[in-house]
């Protein structure tokens, strides 16, 4: 992955700036990035900051699937996990002729449907946790104790593994 470059030299500062235009689904991203004159050529690729990294997001609605959307915004190769049915954020579509609620949070993302309530997914998810830098979810605490997708059991399938839990709630209260 990367993207086409094109230059504008600025003799005030001696450097050439340099833009990077990628298109990401319906959404146009401009990147900016100033580097010395001699270090590009025209037409050069430049990869992404996280090429290279894998995270599997394993959360629904929007804080945890929008944070690992921009982590697929930076390059980094993200694996959604989502139910049969599909995330629920999928259904808040309404009237509109394209989903902007699912772009807003699942762009640039691949996605496996799974019954997480199965043995033989949860072990799917395992075998990607394995290979993965990051592993990012926001069910609660019941759910990763179900699902066998706590902390510490991932941790030990991964030592290196990135275990990022957000909760927009948090984890303690009545409710």
């Amino acid at each position: 992955r990367g993207f086409v470059l094109q230059q504008i030299f600025d003799s005030s500062t001696d450097h050439t700036l340099v833009i990077g235009i990628t298109s990401l689904v319906h959404i146009n991203l401009y990147d900016l990035i100033v580097l010395g004159k001699d270090n590009v050529q025209q037409g050069a690729i430049i990869s992404y900051l996280l090429d290279g990294v894998r995270v599997i997001d394993a959360a629904s609605y929007l804080a945890g699937p929008g944070a690992a959307t921009v982590l697929a915004d930076y390059g980094a190769d993200v694996i959604k996990i989502e139910a049969l049915s599909g995330d629920g954020y999928r259904k808040l579509k309404g009237a509109f002729p394209i989903d902007y609620n699912w772009l807003l949070t699942s762009r640039n993302k691949r996605s496996v449907a799974l019954d997480l309530g199965h043995p033989e997914a949860r072990e799917i998810v395992h075998r990607l946790a394995r290979g993965a830098d990051v592993f990012l979810t926001n069910f609660i605490g019941t759910q990763l104790a179900k699902y066998e997708l706590e902390y510490h059991r991932l941790k030990q399938l991964n030592p290196r593994l990135i275990y990022a839990h957000i909760s927009g709630y948090g984890t303690e209260g009545p409710e």
